[in-house]
């Protein structure tokens, strides 16, 4: 999740205001073969921001593959991590929120906007459960069940009923027993303990709102999983099935309604699912046989099966099995295997698949990372 705002802005328009234009297939780039006594980076988790990724270490220290401002070491025991725009956030084993890099809009949380190369504590933020980032903003959601935010509000993602930025998080209002969070790119989703999911900020589902809407009916523990990307969001049913509303020019929700908006419905092509990532314009799924599925943008190679061709039928990762855990960023995929090998392709312009975009810009099917 970044970029600077002009370029992401004339981007958007780009892609969520027309049809995209039919792009000649890329050539899959050569990459040097793998040594036999390769060591390759083993992870407990993984998750994508726009053009890097992030990684917690079996020792639960975060290594980031990519371009970033600084580091994460010396944080202690991490339990969940997530990226934006050229920065990171971390909950720690006790609780509490810690970030590092951009800090323009205060999303940080640490009531500045100084960037910082090294870890600052979220203020006056305890009792954590999960974290989750857009762009340029971040939720939080503690153990009572609110939900708390901080960084950019342009578009209402924070939830308190203003546009203000903020650098030090925010209650969204009126929302309580809430179980689970994603932060899209710019908007936000809220899942109730009663099954319901609430949704703000802008999520091309109607005009930007500034406050927690309901958008989705559902009943306590029909919906397992919920997620935002860039103007669209997923969410999971307990009964394999996957369901989306928002943008869908490039078909990242599915072959039916294709298009600058469309309304809540199931993802057509595809069963048995058991997890699933919105990225910026396309769309992971890890199947109950641990494989991975995905649709949507292909420009990159972000698709995994070999082509740059867009689709908006769910087709299946090349390479990939045994897999436990994805995520997606702008162009990119990022999964783990159940013996902890990180896998990565799709654009590497940033180096976020682990390798120097010297070595290869394109990958169009998953590698292992290796050291």
């Amino acid at each position: 999740m970044k970029i600077k705002s002009l370029l992401f802005l004339l981007l958007s328009v780009t892609i969520f205001s027309c049809e995209k234009a039919e792009e000649p297939e890329k050539e899959p780039e050569e990459e040097p073969p793998v040594s036999p006594n390769a060591v390759y980076i083993r992870a407990d988790d993984v998750a994508s921001g726009a053009f890097f990724n992030m990684t917690i270490r079996p020792d639960k220290i975060v290594r980031t593959l990519g371009t970033m401002i600084g580091s994460g070491n010396n944080l202690g025991s991490i339990q969940q991590v997530d990226g934006g725009d050229f920065f990171t956030i971390v909950l720690r084993g006790d609780s509490t929120v810690w970030g590092w890099g951009r800090n323009t809009y205060g999303e940080l949380g640490d009531s500045s906007t100084t960037d910082r190369t090294v870890p600052v504590k979220m203020h006056g933020l305890t009792d954590i459960v999960q974290i989750s980032s857009g762009l340029r903003h971040v939720l939080a959601l503690k153990s009572d069940g609110t939900v708390w935010a901080c960084g950019y509000n342009y578009s209402g993602q924070l939830g308190d009923s203003t546009l203000t930025h903020r650098n030090i998080p925010v209650k969204v209002k009126g929302l309580t027993n809430v179980i689970a969070i994603s932060a899209g790119w710019d908007h936000s989703l809220a899942l109730k303990a009663d099954g319901t999911i609430w949704t703000w900020g802008q999520s091309y589902a109607a005009a930007s709102s500034s406050t927690a809407q309901l958008f989705v009916f559902g009943t306590p523990g029909e919906i397992v999983k919920i997620s935002g990307g860039a103007g669209f969001s997923l969410f999971l049913k307990n009964d394999g099935t996957v369901w989306g509303w928002g943008s869908n020019v490039a078909g990242q929700l599915g072959p039916t309604n294709s298009g600058s908006y469309t309304p809540v419905g199931q993802v057509s092509g595809i069963t048995g699912v058991t997890d699933i990532a919105a990225a910026y314009s396309h769309s992971l799924a890890i199947k109950a046989d641990s494989t991975v599925w995905a649709w949507g943008t292909n420009t990159h190679g972000e698709l995994g099966d070999g082509t740059t061709v867009d689709k908006s039928v769910p087709s299946q990762v090349h390479v990939l099995s045994k897999i436990i855990s994805i995520d997606g960023g702008w162009s990119h995929s990022i999964a783990i295997s159940e013996d902890k090998k990180v896998w990565t392709w799709g654009w590497n312009n940033g180096s976020q698949l682990g390798v120097p975009h010297t070595t290869i810009m394109d990958r169009l099917t998953p590698r292992a990372v290796v050291e």
